[in-house]
């Protein structure tokens, strides 16, 4: 059987590269015969760009620090690149002119994991759902994420339309498996984030090391932050660490003065940086996803202001790591202990319940999906 995954392993992003590489990995122990399908999402690939500006209506700071921050979009470009091509199996170039080969190429499609079904960051593209795909029996999707809460209501009958036409659906979070309840009135299955289906053993054979000196605090943030500096700061003190910040943009090195960075480094390099810092304070759910897998001393901020991330708050509280949380910049004087002996109890039964719904999937036996299906509970 041949298997086809389609995801955002193009992004020059984290968590959606390593997202990309452990799904096709957990995939390629249970079926060899398995390829990241290279398709070439427009909207995508122009927020790619070196010199990419979010805002139509930017102003002459926005171009010059599009401009500045060019040669490290570049190198990042390149690293990301290299880790594509080092690390992932992937198919033949797909464009949307010629998206039909997949249907003869594949036997198999999974969509997933990251936010493929967010119509803003892919444009809509009917493609995340693979509209192309005549036979429904081979469309199943892996940890499939909305990034929102509510469809938009313009776009309803089309979301209705697309998702009923998977055989399997399996999303990342709760809320996602609420829409399409709603959408569909059908069963939907919650599974881990893929970058758990693989162990810390696993991850670590993948590190590059990074040069520093002695423990540190590392800081990645990616969303917009209102405590976490500070809280960073307070806890470099209390400690007596350096912080290290893991910056993408380097005309903000000058907002953080004191601090030590590390622009940009390879994917490799980034879990590497996590795995050996002393604690790791973030916003991101992938941040906080590399922590957990590696016991780390983490903290966490998912409040900023104009919006929540429950994806994270999901994932803590799956994991009864809520205390995690930073809820203003002086956070916590006393560190609460993380039972770690709890909370991989826990994420070793969510990881066995994903895997055992990858197994029934790739297995293509419809009756051993109706088994799985019958005795499955909602996982993470």
């Amino acid at each position: 059987m041949r298997i086809g995954i389609l995801t955002f392993h193009r992004a020059s992003n984290y968590g959606a590269v390593l997202q990309a590489y452990a799904l096709q990995s957990a995939i390629r122990k249970l079926q060899p015969d398995c390829e990241i399908i290279d398709y070439r999402n427009e909207t995508m690939e122009a927020a790619n760009h070196v010199f990419y500006i979010m805002s139509k209506k930017a102003g002459p700071k926005h171009i010059l620090a599009a401009l500045l921050n060019a040669p490290l979009r570049f190198y990042r470009k390149m690293e990301f690149q290299s880790f594509r091509k080092r690390q992932l199996m992937l198919s033949e170039v797909i464009h949307p002119e010629n998206k039909s080969r997949c249907d003869e190429l594949f036997d198999l499609l999974v969509v997933g994991s990251d936010q493929v079904w967010n119509d803003t960051i892919t444009g809509f593209d009917k493609m995340f759902f693979l509209d192309i795909i005549k036979n429904n029996k081979k469309k199943y999707s892996y940890a499939a994420s909305f990034g929102f809460h509510d469809i938009p209501a313009l776009l309803t009958k089309e979301y209705k339309d697309l998702l009923a036409s998977f055989s399997w659906l399996s999303v990342r979070e709760e809320s996602g498996r609420q829409i399409i309840n709603k959408l569909l009135k059908r069963d939907v299955l919650v599974h881990v984030d893929p970058t758990f289906l693989l162990g810390s053993d696993e991850w670590e054979r993948l590190c590059l090391p990074v040069k520093k000196k002695g423990k540190y605090i590392l800081i990645y943030s990616i969303n917009k932050n209102i405590n976490l500096i500070d809280f960073a700061k307070s806890l470099s003190k209390q400690k007596n660490l350096p912080i290290i910040y893991l910056l993408m943009d380097i005309t903000s090195m000058k907002k953080y003065p004191g601090m030590k960075f590390a622009f940009s480094p390879s994917p490799q390099k980034f879990i590497s940086l996590i795995k050996d810092a002393d604690t790791v304070v973030t916003n991101s759910f992938h941040g906080t996803a590399f922590s957990v897998i590696f016991r780390k001393n983490f903290y966490v901020e998912v409040d900023y202001g104009d919006k929540y991330n429950d994806r994270i708050d999901s994932l803590l509280g799956n994991l009864n790591l809520r205390s995690r949380i930073i809820t203003q910049p002086q956070f916590r004087l006393e560190e609460p202990v993380i039972d770690w002996e709890e909370t991989c109890t826990l994420l070793d039964a969510y990881r066995e319940n994903s895997i055992e719904y990858l197994k029934s999937i790739t297995m293509g036996a419809e009756s051993d999906n109706n088994r799985y299906q019958s005795r499955q509970e909602v996982s993470l």
